[in-house]
């Protein structure tokens, strides 16, 4: 019998359906990754959410915030495109 392998990060990111995307090339400051945690976790009241970086499809380049239901995802994306956030000057290492 074969062994079907689990990809955990996977499995999570199917319990996230409904997304919320920031295009942005450059690197987070800390200040506004700590911004951003502080939105997801207003907008999710006590839920689960999950941020990660896309990286195929209409992800690529973008940091990918998903929640369980549309009506979250859609907040984040009013947060997101009102504060700019995207636009804000990147980190410089």
């Amino acid at each position: 019998m074969a062994r079907h392998e689990v990809n955990p990060f996977a499995e999570k990111q199917r319990r996230f359906p409904c997304r919320a995307y920031i295009s942005r090339d450059e690197p987070w400051r800390p200040a506004d990754h700590e911004e951003i945690e502080a939105a997801c976790r207003r907008i999710a009241n006590g839920a689960e959410y999950l941020i990660w970086t896309g990286s195929r499809g209409p992800e690529l380049d973008c940091t990918v915030i998903g929640f369980d239901s549309s009506k979250k995802a859609s907040e984040m994306q009013v947060w997101i495109d009102t504060s700019d956030i995207a636009d804000r000057p990147a980190a410089h290492g």
